[in-house]
C-alpha cells in the first residue's frame, strides 16, 4: 500500500550534499511505497512531520537560532515524542518535543 504524505520530499534534496540527497530519496521512495521496516517509529505522523502546521518550533541546540522545515527533514521518531531529522548538511540529529530543540548531547548519526 502506497503511503500518501502531505511533505513532498523533492524540494529538500537539493539543499543536501549529492551523497545525502541520494540516500533520503531513496529512503523516502521505500517510507511512501509503505516497504519500509519498522525499525524506528516511521509512520505518516512522524515522517515528513510539517513542524508548522502542528505550530512546533525547531531551535536550533543553541536555543538562540529558530529553524524551519525548510531546514530539517522529519524520518522517524523514538516511540517518546522526539523525531530523527536530516539536517541541511546530511546529518541526522534528535529533535527533543519538550524544548523542541535539536539536542545537543545528544548522538548524530554521520548516515542515514
Amino acid at each position: 500500500m502506497t503511503s500518501v504524505l502531505p511533505r513532498p520530499v523533492d524540494p529538500f534534496l537539493p539543499r543536501l550534499p549529492r551523497d545525502a540527497a541520494t540516500t533520503l530519496l531513496a529512503c523516502d521512495r521505500k517510507v511512501r511505497s509503505g516497504t519500509t521496516r519498522q525499525c524506528l517509529d516511521v509512520y505518516e505522523r512522524s515522517y515528513a512531520f510539517d513542524f508548522a502546521a502542528d505550530d512546533c518550533a525547531i531551535l536550533d541546540s543553541g536555543c538562540a537560532t529558530e529553524l524551519s522545515d525548510d531546514d530539517i527533514w522529519p524520518l522517524g521518531a523514538d516511540g517518546g515524542g522526539n523525531l530523527y531529522v536530516m539536517r541541511t548538511h546530511g546529518r541526522v540529529a534528535v529533535w527533543f518535543h519538550e524544548g523542541q530543540v535539536l539536542v545537543p548531547h545528544q548522538p548524530t548519526f554521520a548516515l542515514l
